[in-house]
């Protein structure tokens, strides 16, 4: 294993009433820590934003990849999801912004359950 995406929203959930910022600084902290032992064992953990109905922290990839900057760490990089962009309305453009930074890609339908719509075409159909 080379990559591990730091996704699960409900781990990554701010506790009500918990000043935001303060998570933000502690959620930072803890990233530049794992990442130092990420880089020991020669292992990428790639941040995934996780729409709001998910979690309370880190909605958007715009957060993801400020976050990711701010940890400074080239064991810790950038996972883009396309369901949770699109339950967020993010516009594509931030992929290109955040490109340096991404090494992973999920790709799921919002509007099927995060199923393709349409059947997919198998060898056998053609």
């Amino acid at each position: 294993m080379k990559l591990i995406i730091w996704g699960s929203g409900g781990a990554r959930r701010v506790p009500d009433g918990f000043d935001p910022v303060k998570a933000k600084k502690q959620f930072i902290a803890i990233a530049r820590t794992v990442s130092a032992l990420a880089k020991e064992y020669d292992l990428v953990l790639a941040l995934e934003s996780i729409n709001h109905t998910e979690t309370n922290f880190i909605n958007t990839l715009e957060e993801a990849y400020e976050t990711v900057r701010e940890v400074d760490h080239p064991n810790f990089r950038l996972s883009a999801d396309i369901y949770h962009m699109l339950k967020e309305n993010e516009p594509p453009a931030i992929i290109e912004k955040a490109g340096a930074y991404l090494v992973h890609c999920e790709i799921a339908e919002r509007k099927t359950g995060r199923r393709p719509e349409h059947k997919a075409t198998t060898f056998a159909d053609t």
